[in-house]
Order: structure tokens, then sequence, then C-alpha cells
């Protein structure tokens, strides 16, 4: 049976799959017409995928894994992932820091502002 399941996979087209970060890319011919491709990666919120350029819904497959929908052909399919809510949580972050540092120039320049008394009387 191994052998049988062997020769098989010997005939069709490989797959080739890059890794960079958070990004994967996958190039597969769809010689023999399927549908769809099942990926071993678990189906959560932050993925997205374009194929051949197209952006293209990402679909549970398995209940716990990524499937996508494939076309006739060669296939470029990219995937990148961030975590839920990363743009507002940078947003935010941004706007943070842009109050830290307005909040802090502001009170530098009232404590310019003030005369020096060392010993906690009006002059």
């Amino acid at each position: 049976m191994l052998k049988a399941v062997k020769a098989r996979s010997d005939q069709e087209a490989p797959i080739e799959v890059s890794w960079n970060g958070s990004k994967a890319k996958i190039m597969l011919d769809n010689q023999k017409g399927d549908s769809h491709i099942l990926l071993p990666i678990p189906f959560e919120k932050g993925w997205t995928a374009k194929r051949n350029g197209e952006k293209t819904p990402i679909l549970q497959a398995n209940y716990a894994f990524t499937g996508i929908e494939l076309g006739n052909g060669k296939n470029e399919i990219e995937l990148t992932y961030y975590p839920p809510y990363f743009w507002p949580s940078v947003g935010i972050s941004i706007l943070s820091i842009l109050f830290s540092v307005y909040w802090n120039r502001r009170k530098k320049k009232r404590l310019q502002r003030q005369p020096f008394n060392n010993f906690g009387c009006d002059l």
C-alpha cells in the first residue's frame, strides 16, 4: 500500500512552501482540478490570504484547520498573519506615546515659569 501511495505522490507536481516571519507563500500546480487545499495551520482570526494576487477568504476545514479555495492550473497563495487587534493596539500605543511627550513638555514649561523658592514662602 505504501508503494502505491509513493508512486501516486511522485506523479503529482511538487508544492513549494516558503516562510518569512508572519508570511507564508505556497506555489502549487492544480493539475487534478481540486477545489480546495487543506493547510496544517490552525484556523483562527488574524490570517489573510491572496490567491494569484487577489484576496480570497480563509475557510475553516476539518473543524480546526485552514482551507483555501483553489483555481485550476497554477496557484500562488500568500498567507499573512497579524494577531487579532494588532493595528488598533499599535494606534493606541502611538497615541499614548504622543500624549506622554505632550504632557511632559507641558509640565516642564510650567516648572520653568514658576520662580524657584527654597523656603516654601512667597517672595
